[in-house]
C-alpha cells in the first residue's frame, strides 16, 4: 500500500511537471515571436489591446523567468500549484495577441495591394 501509493503520487507529479513544462514552452515560443514585434513603439500605437495583453504576460514571463534563474530546480519550478494555469492563460492571450495581429497585416496587406493597383 505505502510504495504503490507513493509510486502514484510521484506518478502525477510528474505528468504535471511535463505538463507544466509543455505549456511552458509553448509560451516560450509565442514570447520570441511577439516580443520583437512589440518592441515597437509604432505597433504599440496602432494595436492598443494586443499591447496591453502582450504586455501582461510579457511580465509574467519575465517574473518567472526570474524566479526559475534563481532557483533553478526543476522540480520546485514544475510543481508550483498556480503556474501551470498561468501559462495556459497566457498561451491564450497570446492567441489572441496573434489573431489581433494577423488581422491588422490582413488589413495593411489589403491596402497596400490596393494603392499598389491604383499606381499601375
Amino acid at each position: 500500500g505505502g510504495l504503490i501509493g507513493e509510486i502514484d503520487g510521484w506518478v502525477m507529479q510528474l505528468r504535471y511537471m511535463l505538463d507544466n513544462l509543455e505549456e511552458w514552452r509553448r509560451c516560450q515560443q509565442s514570447w520570441l515571436q511577439l516580443q520583437p514585434i512589440f518592441d515597437s513603439v509604432d505597433v504599440v500605437r496602432q494595436l492598443p489591446t494586443e499591447a496591453r495583453r502582450f504586455k501582461t504576460n510579457d511580465s509574467l514571463w519575465r517574473n518567472v523567468m526570474k524566479t526559475t534563474h534563481d532557483n533553478p530546480k526543476a522540480l520546485d519550478c514544475l510543481s508550483e500549484k498556480t503556474r501551470l494555469e498561468r501559462w495556459i492563460s497566457a498561451n491564450q492571450a497570446f492567441e489572441l495577441v496573434a489573431k489581433g495581429l494577423d488581422e491588422y497585416l490582413s488589413a495593411k496587406r489589403m491596402v497596400f495591394c490596393r494603392c499598389s493597383r491604383a499606381l499601375l
